[in-house]
């Protein structure tokens, strides 16, 4: 239910079981946070009231493009098979991400809460389910 067509995208292909064009070798890295750590954290800020007002939150674990799809494909019980396409084709003009890192310093946000649930604690127990 996001506002941008970028995560449902991938999950659209895997269900009409389409080819997955991936830029170059899939390595561009892709963090996720999970939203009991979001909501974990801002009760932090309000409980703390920290003298800094803005934060970058997230996981400091980031995957692969080329993991994270094929763990959709994956969860949806699909294999992924995968056209790489090279860099001189702009990125936007097949995949859903822009082709910059979309990976932030979250070091504050760590000085207040230091751990936070891995990506692929969440995946495995899907993963287990199929």
């Amino acid at each position: 239910m996001n506002s941008v067509y970028r995560e449902a995208f991938v999950f659209d292909c895997a269900l009409h079981n389409r080819k997955f064009y991936l830029p170059e070798n899939g390595s561009m890295k892709l963090p996720f946070f999970h939203a009991d750590d979001l909501c974990r954290f801002m009760d932090i800020i309000l409980e703390n009231r920290p003298k800094q007002h803005i934060f970058n939150v997230g996981n400091h674990e980031a995957v692969s493009v080329l993991d994270w799809v094929t763990l959709c494909y994956r969860l949806l019980k699909k294999r992924a098979e995968f056209v790489h396409v090279p860099a001189d084709i702009e990125q936007r003009n097949y995949f859903c991400f822009y082709n910059y890192a979309y990976y932030l310093d979250v070091q504050e946000q760590e000085k207040w809460m230091p751990e936070t649930k891995p990506y692929m604690d969440y995946i495995d127990r899907h993963l287990q389910s199929l």
